[in-house]
């Protein structure tokens, strides 16, 4: 469909009477990208770099405002009420316009290259990090277009222009899984080996069965050494709390972060001030492990592999590489880079006793900078909305038998990387009573989801013959046997009725 096409289907399926503000910007932004549609096709034959510049400046000004105003318009769209019959059609066709925005500038991408390089005598600007904000433009296009080697290479130069995002930013490349010679490429999305390690298995239970993924006997001996190199360096909130907060307290760039002795972050805040933890490192009076593996795994920065080696020691560096939770920086060899972000959760009111049951609860997820991985399989770092829910839970054992049978089942809905039932599963008593058996069922649509789960289990020490975690790829409440009652239609996979239901819904559209 062209421009013209468009812009007509949608003014048809608007009611003049009541016209949405954000609809009016969004027309009237199409019809500038209509304007420049022949310009932009036509900017291999433009031999003046100013000119060239000047159009790709109008142009992605054009197309940061339009993608936010059509993301809204396709996510807010009422398709019942529309007055359009084909108004289904028409927000495809919408999203596919977003999309071939971003395949125009990644067409023209070699020329974008030549205008990144030029002499600081030249009319255009030669600030080093106008200059890196360019590539990172044309990563993120590249990426919206499906163009990953495009991405990976603007990615590539931008670090490499600014050699002190290599620490810092490094994370954008993660998924990165091979680079060959030719210049393709591979991203892995989900990874199945190490603490990610799974199995299936199939569960039959009070005449339920369903088919679950369970970690490996390889994935809980690999999850008991990198909890205990966690442990043996006290990777508490408190210890890591204490080294961002010095460097708050030593910044003087107060948009930075208000020094605040009774604060608790969220992993976001963590990773949000790393530049400030990397330039005061020298000055934390914390012992050398602590600082390593904050900085690897809460503070999202890159690290050489030989500091990192000093300070765990050799097999310790080697069991982070085998569990999946190390890898090295794609731009630098020599540096290793954290896979993922590690918050630890504070369990010093936990009721409970038992081994283990005084060290942090260790939570992994993605970091909250996109990487090269697609955006719908990210695992949402922690934020206050989980903390505040972990807290209204914190002094409820929500594993406590509710039958005479002394068996508990617990189904957290929309786990993401799990850590609603994770956490309760910790603090519980009934958990810890060998007595009871307890079952954790974590269900996500996210089959990414479902592999963070049963690694979080296996780093916490929360698979044993008693209890056991299983994961299921499922949409909301299909696999339930409340759905087979009520629909008369029994599923292929059910698990049968729960003692308790957790859940923290998702509230992001991906």
């Amino acid at each position: 469909m062209s421009t013209t096409n468009l812009l007509s289907q949608i003014k048809a399926c608007l009611n003049d009477g009541d016209r949405n503000p954000q609809i009016d910007d969004a027309l009237h932004l199409l019809r500038q990208y209509h304007d420049l549609n022949g310009p932009i096709r036509d900017i291999m034959s433009v031999s003046d770099d100013h000119e060239v510049q000047l159009i790709l400046d109008s142009w992605k000004d054009v197309i940061y405002t339009l993608e936010a105003h059509l993301e809204t318009i396709a996510y807010t769209w009422d398709r019942t009420e529309d007055p359009c019959s084909e108004s289904t059609s028409t927000v495809d066709e919408i999203l596919l316009c977003t999309s071939q925005l971003y395949k125009d500038i990644a067409t023209i991408s070699s020329k974008y290259r030549d205008i990144l390089q030029f002499d600081d005598d030249d009319d255009l600007e030669s600030d080093e990090e106008a200059i890196a904000e360019r590539h990172l433009d044309w990563a993120i296009a590249a990426k919206r277009a499906g163009i990953m080697k495009e991405c990976v290479n603007a990615h590539m130069k931008r670090l490499k222009e600014l050699p002190d995002l290599v620490q810092t930013d490094a994370v954008r490349l993660l998924g990165l899984h091979n680079k060959e010679a030719d210049g393709s490429i591979t991203i892995k999305e989900i990874t199945k080996t190490g603490l990610f390690e799974t199995q299936l298995v199939t569960r039959d239970v009070d005449g339920c069965s369903y088919i679950a993924n369970i970690p490996t006997e390889n994935a809980i001996q690999l999850g008991k050494q990198t909890g205990n190199i966690f442990a043996n360096a006290n990777y508490t909130l408190q210890n890591c709390t204490e080294i961002l907060q010095h460097a708050l307290s030593s910044h003087d760039d107060e948009s930075s972060g208000k020094y605040n002795p009774k604060r608790i972050y969220s992993a976001n805040s963590f990773f949000n001030h790393r530049r400030e933890v990397l330039a005061v490192y020298d000055e934390l009076n914390h012992n050398d492990d602590i600082k390593v593996l904050a900085l690897l795994f809460l503070f999202g920065v890159s690290l050489k592999e030989s500091q990192v080696e000093a300070a765990l020691g050799h097999d310790d560096v080697q069991v982070l590489f085998e569990s999946g939770l190390l890898t090295r920086n794609p731009v630098d060899k020599t540096m290793v880079l954290g896979e993922v972000q590690i918050y630890p959760i504070s369990t010093d009111k936990f009721a409970g006793k038992g081994k283990h049951r005084s060290r942090p609860v260790y939570i992994m997820t993605d970091w909250s900078l996109e990487s090269l991985r697609l955006p719908k399989n990210a695992i949402m770092s922690i934020g206050y909305d989980s903390l505040e829910l972990v807290a209204l839970a914190a002094g409820v054992d929500v594993f406590s038998p509710t039958t005479a049978s002394n068996n508990s089942r617990v189904l957290d809905l929309c786990c993401g990387c799990g850590i609603q039932g994770i956490f309760s599963a910790k603090r519980s008593r009934s958990w810890a009573d060998s007595g009871i058996s307890c079952e954790l069922i974590s269900m996500d649509i996210n089959p990414r989801a479902c592999q963070f789960v049963c690694a979080n289990a296996v780093l916490n020490y929360l698979v044993s013959e008693e209890n056991t975690i299983y994961s299921i790829e499922a949409d909301l409440f299909t696999p339930l046997q409340l759905h087979h009652e009520v629909e008369g239609v029994q599923p292929d996979n059910f698990i049968g009725k729960v003692d308790m239901i957790l859940s923290n819904p998702p509230f992001v559209a991906v």
